[in-house]
């Protein structure tokens, strides 16, 4: 009698929760007020005069109620809109983007001209995002604004940038090329560190500075070419990218940089283009001497064609491992702090 009890039981529940949803169904026929197809879920603001929406694809709500669509599966369109700077006081550690909660739904991220900068840690972790659209308008792009967004493919930078902060593509590894607007003057700390998949890095001829692990650990990088403006390349600025096979040096004068700048990388067998008349300074530089030196008249064009070899930037990825909260490499036996130098 008592085991009959049960089972009427659980048959009554199933058909309640059948009723409630056969209602909230119907609810889309018999009360439409504030139901709407494609609305946006969750919206607000990131600046003072920035608005956000978070779409999610094929949903119908109600209110902040969702009633089709399963928001934990579903991917997600961030659309931002407005004019001026977003707001910059986001670090992931109190004070958070606003869609920070919903960041590993984010499939693309949507920005309108108008806005002129992108704030810290703006869309940090986005690990599902592969594209984003970003205005000519935006001359600044924040510390960490795309860390480690894993997923991210395909970006074009705007014509405006004048600076690529610390860390911005931090761990960013599924982009095989990156372009460099003329505009860009400086590229900042770890701004590129662990991008395995890049294969090719052209910088500016207006770029002047390179800072300390800009482009670490881009074990993937085959071809780089640097302006004839960028007379400050910090260390480890090339660290650990050791597939590296073609140079383009366009300097006049040779750059006096560390010993350590392309630490892990076997010059011998890169080939360096360098100006014509600049090929005896070059084979007389310390720093450059070991690789072979050529005239940039015979300079290859990077190849813009070249696939993106996905098992090959498996294999290239590289080990992180979290030590008292710090992050490190490990190759083989020995551990590397971020910027490429070994760690006793």
């Amino acid at each position: 009698m008592k085991f009959t009890n049960q089972k009427t039981k659980c048959f009554n529940t199933r058909i309640r929760v059948f009723i409630t949803i056969l209602l909230l169904f119907s609810s889309q026929l018999f009360w439409p007020f504030n139901v709407s197809i494609d609305s946006a879920w969750k919206h607000g603001t990131c600046g003072e005069h920035i608005l956000w929406d978070l779409f999610y694809d094929d949903s119908i709500h109600y209110g902040d109620t969702i009633l089709y669509g399963d928001s934990i599966w579903r991917n997600a369109t961030l659309y931002i809109q407005g004019s001026g700077a977003m707001d910059n006081s986001y670090d992931c550690s109190l004070v958070y983007a606003p869609w920070f909660n919903d960041a590993s739904k984010v499939y693309q991220t949507i920005i309108e001209d108008g806005l002129t900068t992108i704030g810290n840690y703006a869309f940090a972790w986005c690990e599902k995002m592969v594209s984003i659209s970003i205005p000519n308008s935006v001359t600044d792009i924040g510390e960490h604004a795309f860390h480690e967004c894993d997923q991210l493919s395909s970006i074009v930078l705007p014509d405006n940038l004048e600076t690529i902060n610390d860390y911005t593509f931090v761990w960013c590894d599924h982009m095989p090329k990156i372009d460099t607007p003329e505009s860009v003057e400086s590229i900042g700390i770890g701004a590129f560190t662990g991008c395995t998949a890049l294969n090719t890095i052209i910088i500016p001829q207006g770029t002047s500075y390179i800072d300390l692990s800009a482009f670490s650990w881009c074990s993937n990088l085959k071809y780089l070419s640097i302006g004839e403006n960028a007379t400050n390349i910090g260390t480890y600025a090339f660290a650990w990218c050791e597939n590296l096979k073609t140079i383009l040096n366009y300097a006049p004068i040779p750059q006096i940089i560390a010993e350590d700048v392309f630490q892990g990388l076997k010059r011998s067998s890169c080939t360096l283009y360098v100006p014509s008349g600049s090929i005896d300074l070059y084979k007389n530089s310390k720093i450059w001497e070991d690789f072979i030196i050529r005239d940039m008249a015979d300079a290859p064009e990077p190849n813009p064609t070249e696939s993106f070899d996905l098992l090959l930037a498996e294999k290239n990825k590289i080990r992180k491992i979290l030590v008292n909260g710090q992050v490190y490499i490990l190759r083989g036996d020995k551990i590397y702090n971020i910027s490429g130098a070994e760690v006793k």
